[in-house]
């Protein structure tokens, strides 16, 4: 009943180990193969949500390996999204790399990329005019 393309299954699986900071290793490892598996988008599994949510787990892996400048550039393709695609998901994912490097040791030094999600979660698909 519960089938997943594989890049669905990399996505998952990457987003379930980003929750647990002593799998960043393996988390990175299945956000980077699930960043790789979404890179086509004419493929007939992509998604723009599931992309971006590789990208943000990819980038709260690289926060919990003490890596600030390869989590910047993971979740770069998301805050490069235009208001129209934030939906609740992706503002969601995003939300979730803030709070990951709110919580690090990267904090200090994290402050651009956090006001750079900031600025990206304040305008909201649903704010759009219709």
């Amino acid at each position: 009943m519960c089938t997943f393309s594989r890049p669905r299954q990399l996505y998952y699986a990457a987003d379930a180990l980003a929750w647990l900071p002593a799998e960043a290793q393996e988390a990175e490892r299945y956000s980077q193969q699930a960043v790789d598996a979404y890179a086509d988008p004419t493929a007939p599994e992509w998604a723009f949500g599931d992309q971006a949510g590789s990208h943000a787990d990819l980038a709260i892996a690289r926060i919990a390996r003490g890596e600030l400048e390869g989590a910047a550039e993971a979740v770069a393709p998301v805050l490069d999204l235009p208001a129209d695609q934030r939906i609740n998901g992706i503002v969601s994912s995003a939300q979730r790399v803030h709070q990951a490097l709110t919580r690090s040791a990267l904090a200090a030094d994290g402050t651009d990329l956090r006001e750079q999600i900031e600025v990206f979660t304040r305008t909201p698909m649903k704010s759009l005019p219709k």
